[in-house]
């Protein structure tokens, strides 16, 4: 029970944000919102190895402590897990691709999401997000804009840059006009 106590104050922050924010992508993408216990221990366990822990960390012992001290993760049936809300998921998927810095990468990442409204929460989290870098929002929405498929008659590209005018998001005049 110590060692349960203590396992998570040895990943850092920015380790567990990390850890939830491409676990919560990976099963966003794939369209899964409940998952094996083996499934999320394996995707622990290789973020464990990825992030190159000094320590030995036993991936159950990280799950126990998220379910248990976190909150992150509840168990929904024996040996079945999902985020404790799909708001957290949708907030770390927008976290992960926040983590994109290049533009171009960025946009290659999320312009098929984009015409899709079950990613919609996710894209209006990550432009929110995406004001805090200066200047990277207004050039997604540029690309919005110019997106050949939009100029096709597409028009959930415009719906989103209308929602995230509507929901308040600091843009430039540009886009409000």
């Amino acid at each position: 029970n110590v060692r349960r106590k203590n396992i998570l104050k040895s990943i850092n922050i920015s380790r567990k944000l990390l850890m939830f924010s491409k676990i919560a992508y990976l099963s966003f993408l794939s369209n899964i919102f409940v998952f094996s216990k083996e499934l999320l221990e394996r995707h622990l366990n290789d973020l464990i190895i990825e992030l190159a822990s000094e320590d030995e960390i036993d991936s159950e012992l990280i799950l126990n402590s998220l379910e248990e001290q976190v909150g992150i993760f509840s168990q929904r049936a024996i040996g079945l897990y999902a985020f404790s809300h799909l708001t957290f998921q949708e907030y770390f998927a927008a976290y992960y691709l926040n983590a994109i810095y290049d533009i171009d990468e960025l946009w290659e990442e999320i312009k098929d999401k984009i015409r899709n409204s079950y990613w919609n929460e996710t894209m209006l989290l990550l432009a929110e997000m995406l004001t805090q870098r200066m200047g990277v929002l207004d050039a997604l929405l540029e690309k919005i804009i110019a997106d050949k498929d939009t100029e096709k008659g597409e028009s959930s590209h415009l719906l989103l840059l209308a929602d995230i005018i509507i929901q308040g998001t600091p843009v430039s005049n540009f886009f409000r006009n």
